[in-house]
C-alpha cells in the first residue's frame, strides 16, 4: 500500500437555543469512587418504565463530478453507463419501543424499533445505484418502499452494568452506528457497558452481523475503503473511559475485525475556563490500524491524528480542527 500524508484544516461554528451557565471548570483530581446510586435500584418496572417514540427524516443528496464520470447507472437492457451526477432522496421513519427494567437484583428490559424508508427519487439514472444511499434491486432499479426491524434486543442489568444481546445501536470510538442517512445502521451481537465508578466505565462487545443504513437485511461486515466484495463474520471491541480530572476525559479502545485489521484508539478532551464567559476545549484523537489474520484487505499500516481547539461563549462555539493521515 502506497504511503501518503494528508493534512486538513476545518472551521466550524455552532449555536444552540439554550444559554449555557457554568462555573469555571475545575482542574481538581477526581479520585476513584463507587457510584452512590444504582440505576437498577431505581428501576420502575417493565410496564411502568416503558416508552414509545418516533422520528422521521427527509434526506436528500445531490452530487456532481466536473472532471470525470464517477458513477454508473443501468439501462433496461442491463448495460452500464457512465454518469457525472447522482441524486438520492429518501424519507426515513423510525418507531421505537423500550420497556422499563424489571425490579430486583437483576433487571430485564427489551427494545425494538421498526425502520421504514421511501425512495422519493426513483429514476435509475438519477440514483446511479447500487450505492449506500438508496436501496436498489440488482439491476439498479430503486426499491420504492421498504421496512425492516432496525432494533430487537434483550437487556439485563445489575447495579450500573448492562448487557445487551440482539440487534442494537452501539456508539464507541471503534464500532458505532452511522446516522448520516435517512436511517441509521445497527449491529447484531452482545455488548456490555459497566459504569460502577463515578469517573470510570468499561465497554466490551462482539458482533457477527450489521444492518447497514440503506439495506433491508443483515449482512456480514465489509469495508468501503477498498477490496470490494470482501466480507468477514466478526467485529469485536473493548475499551475504557476515564476522567482523571474534572476538566479532563480520556478514552482507550481496541477493536478486532477478523481477517481485516486490528485497530487501537486514544482520545482526550480538556476544558479550561468558564463557558458563561469564555472557555477553551482541546480535543485529541489518535487511531492506529494494522492488517490482521488472512489480510483480506491487504497490507495496512495506518496512523491518523486529529487535534481540535474550541472557544465557547455561552451558547456559541468556534472550533478549529486539524487532521493528518499517514498510510
Amino acid at each position: 500500500m502506497r504511503l501518503f500524508t494528508l493534512t486538513a484544516l476545518a472551521l466550524a461554528v455552532s449555536a444552540y437555543c439554550a444559554t449555557a451557565q457554568a462555573d469555571t471548570q475545575s482542574q481538581a483530581y477526581v479520585p476513584f469512587s463507587l457510584k452512590a446510586a444504582s440505576e437498577q435500584d431505581q428501576a420502575q418496572g417493565f410496564a411502568e418504565g416503558q416508552s414509545l417514540s418516533g422520528s422521521t427524516r427527509n434526506w436528500y443528496a445531490r452530487e456532481r463530478a466536473t472532471r470525470a464520470a464517477l458513477w454508473k447507472y443501468s439501462k433496461g437492457d442491463g448495460s452500464r453507463h457512465d454518469t457525472h451526477s447522482r441524486d438520492n432522496w429518501v424519507q426515513g421513519t423510525i418507531l421505537n419501543y423500550s420497556s422499563g427494567f424489571t425490579q430486583g437484583t437483576v433487571g430485564f428490559a427489551v427494545e425494538t424499533a421498526g425502520y421504514n424508508a421511501i425512495a422519493l427519487e426513483q429514476g435509475r439514472a438519477a440514483v446511479a445505484g447500487p450505492n449506500n444511499r438508496t436501496l436498489t434491486h440488482s439491476d439498479g432499479d430503486p426499491v420504492g418502499q421498504w421496512s425492516k426491524m432496525g432494533l430487537a434486543n434483550l437487556k439485563a442489568r445489575v447495579s450500573n452494568t448492562t448487557l445487551t444481546v440482539g440487534r442494537q445501536s452501539v456508539d464507541t470510538p471503534m464500532i458505532a452506528y452511522i446516522g448520516n442517512r435517512a436511517l441509521p445502521s445497527s449491529f447484531q451481537g452482545a455488548f456490555l457497558h459497566s459504569a460502577e465508578f463515578d469517573n470510570l466505565s468499561f465497554d466490551v462487545g462482539t458482533f457477527d452481523r450489521v444492518s447497514p443504513r440503506s439495506e433491508q437485511s443483515l449482512s456480514k461486515f465489509r469495508s468501503e475503503y477498498g477490496a470490494t466484495g470482501v466480507e468477514t463474520d466478526r467485529a469485536s471491541t473493548a475499551g475504557v473511559n476515564y476522567q482523571p480530572l474534572k476538566s479532563l476525559t480520556t478514552s482507550l479502545y481496541a477493536s478486532k475485525v477478523d481477517d481485516f485489521w486490528n485497530q487501537y484508539y486514544f482520545g482526550a478532551n480538556h476544558v479550561l475556563g468558564d463557558s458563561a464567559a469564555l472557555s477553551l476545549t482541546t480535543g485529541l484523537n489518535y487511531y492506529k490500524t494494522v492488517d490482521a489474520g488472512s489480510q483480506k484487505m491487504g497490507k495496512i499500516d495506518n496512523d491518523t491524528y486529529s487535534l481540535s481547539l474550541g472557544l465557547t461563549h455561552q451558547a456559541h462555539t468556534l472550533t478549529a480542527s486539524w487532521q493528518q493521515v499517514n498510510g
